[in-house]
C-alpha cells in the first residue's frame, strides 16, 4: 500500500510538473519583431503569429496546415491572427509600408479629420464595406482611426470593428469581424482593450530569429518531458521489483 502511495506521488509531481511548463509558455503579450508591436490579447483565443513553430499545436485548434497558414499570412501582410475558440469571430493585424502617407503623429487635427472623411468614402466605395461610425481615438501620443463596419451585401451578416494608425511609415490595422450577429458590448470593449494596449517600442529580433528559437524551446520542452515520463516510469519499474522480491521472501 505505502508503494502505491509513491507511485501516485510520483505521478501526481509529474502531472504538475507538466503543468507548470504549459503555464510558464502562456502568455497576454505578444511581441510582433517584423513591425516593432507589442500588444495584449485575451487568453481566451487561439492565437498564431508569423514566428510560432510549425509544430505549435494552435494550428490544429484551427483547423489549418502551418506551412500554408503562415504563407496565407504573409501574402495579406498579416502578422497575427486570433480565432475566438467558439470560432464566433476572429482578429487580425496587418501593417504595411505607408511611405507616400504622412504619419499620424505629424498631421495636425483638421488633417486627421479630412483624411478621416477621405477614408470612409474610399472603404464605401471599394470595399463593400457600410460605414456606420467613425471617430478619430487618441492614445497617449497616438491617433487611431475607429471604424464600426458592416458588409454591404445584405446577405451576408459580417460585422466589424477596425482601427488604423500611420506611424514611422507603416499603416498598422487591427480588424476585429464577427460572422453570426452584431457586435456585442463586451466585443467592443474586447477592441478597446485591444488597440490601446499597443506599444511602438522597437524590438531588436527579427521573426526568423524568433522561430528558431521558438523551435528550439519546444524541442527542449519535449525532451525535458519525455526524460521526466521515462524517470517516473523506471522509478515504478524498481519499485514494482522490488515489491516483488519482498513478497517472494
Amino acid at each position: 500500500m505505502k508503494h502505491k502511495r509513491h507511485i501516485l506521488t510520483l505521478l501526481c509531481a509529474m502531472m504538475t510538473f507538466i503543468s507548470a511548463i504549459s503555464v510558464y509558455g502562456a502568455t497576454s503579450k505578444y511581441k510582433l519583431y517584423d513591425i516593432d508591436l507589442t500588444v495584449a490579447l485575451p487568453d481566451d483565443l487561439y492565437i498564431v503569429t508569423r514566428d510560432m513553430a510549425a509544430s505549435d499545436p494552435v494550428y490544429k485548434n484551427i483547423d489549418s496546415d502551418a506551412l500554408s497558414f503562415t504563407a496565407d499570412m504573409e501574402q495579406k501582410n498579416i502578422y497575427l491572427y486570433a480565432l475566438a475558440k467558439n470560432k464566433s469571430y476572429d482578429i487580425s493585424i496587418t501593417a504595411v509600408k505607408a511611405d507616400k502617407e504622412k504619419n499620424f503623429d505629424q498631421m495636425t487635427q483638421e488633417e486627421l479629420k479630412a483624411n478621416l472623411e477621405t477614408e470612409k468614402k474610399e472603404i464605401e466605395d471599394t470595399q463593400k464595406l457600410i460605414v456606420n461610425d467613425m471617430y478619430i481615438s487618441e492614445v497617449g501620443d497616438y491617433s487611431y482611426y475607429i471604424y464600426d463596419l458592416e458588409s454591404a451585401d445584405p446577405n451576408e451578416k459580417i460585422y466589424m470593428l477596425r482601427s488604423r494608425m500611420v506611424f514611422r511609415n507603416m499603416s498598422y490595422i487591427i480588424t476585429l469581424q464577427t460572422y453570426n450577429g452584431e457586435l456585442s458590448d463586451s466585443l467592443r470593449k474586447e477592441f478597446e482593450d485591444l488597440y490601446k494596449s499597443c506599444d511602438y517600442t522597437k524590438l531588436n529580433a527579427s521573426s526568423k530569429t524568433i522561430r528558431m528559437l521558438n523551435e528550439a524551446r519546444d524541442l527542449l520542452i519535449g525532451t525535458v518531458l519525455m526524460i521526466a515520463i521515462l524517470g517516473v516510469i523506471l522509478i515504478i519499474a524498481r519499485i514494482s521489483r522490488n515489491n516483488k522480491k519482498h513478497h517472494a521472501f
